[in-house]
């Protein structure tokens, strides 16, 4: 389920784009999302996320989605999804329609950092923050059935050996989605988060749907999700 939560009525090339892809993805079982195990050892991820220019008579120029030139004064999308709700597939698909790099809400964060254009994230889930302050003008929210997202999830914090923090996570980075769990290790997890994960589900899609309903005290620390900041 792909859901448009808009802040304002304006529109432009860009959101279009966006939507027309989300409308395809519908198809997301009938599309094979590449592996990256399947890539060389010297051959990078960013070489292999790559967009082609047709010359016609069946050749081509390939070239690599570039950052959206905030002089354009872009129209700000946000796609946010529950972890394992098929992001990677949305982004990549994004990526290959628009020619527009999806810029990630942890990578490349500091003071001077802007984000803008088209971002991904998970907030408020623990697995995204809000680092892209007030330059977002509309969410597409991805509903994935939480019955196929949580298992999922957890298959995915296996494979990343359950870091705890971005830093750790990218050192597991080429795990994904290559290994499976023991199933002692899923009955655990299951057993022990999934009536809470089950209402972090709920309240991500309330969040997004209600303007920003809050389910947490700003000085709950344990809340899973983090402070906003840009």
């Amino acid at each position: 389920v792909i859901i448009m939560s808009s802040f304002s009525i304006s529109m432009n090339k860009i959101v279009v784009a966006v939507k027309a892809l989300l409308f395809c993805s519908l198809a997301f079982s009938a599309v094979q999302v590449y592996n990256f195990s399947q890539r060389g050892e010297d051959e990078s991820r960013e070489s292999r996320r790559s967009l082609s220019i047709d010359h016609g008579n069946g050749t081509c120029t390939w070239t690599p989605a570039v950052d959206l030139d905030n002089s354009t004064d872009p129209y700000g999308t946000l796609i946010a999804a529950y972890p394992s709700s098929g992001m990677r597939f949305v982004w990549q698909q994004v990526e290959g329609i628009t020619g527009i790099a999806v810029q990630d809400d942890f990578f490349a964060i500091s003071k001077d950092a802007t984000k803008f254009g088209i971002v991904k994230t998970q907030y408020p889930h623990i697995e995204g923050i809000w680092s892209y302050g007030n330059n977002m003008d509309q969410v597409i929210l991805l509903v994935r059935n939480f019955r196929w997202a949580f298992p999922s999830y957890h298959t995915l914090l296996s494979e990343i050996n359950y870091a705890h923090t971005w830093e750790q996570a990218y050192n597991y980075l080429d795990n994904i989605f290559t290994q499976r769990p023991a199933f002692g290790e899923w009955v655990k997890f299951r057993d022990y988060l999934f009536d809470h994960e089950v209402k972090l589900w709920k309240w991500m899609i309330d969040f997004h749907m209600e303007g920003g309903t809050k389910y947490w005290e700003d000085l709950d620390f344990e809340r899973n999700g983090q402070f906003p900041f840009s």
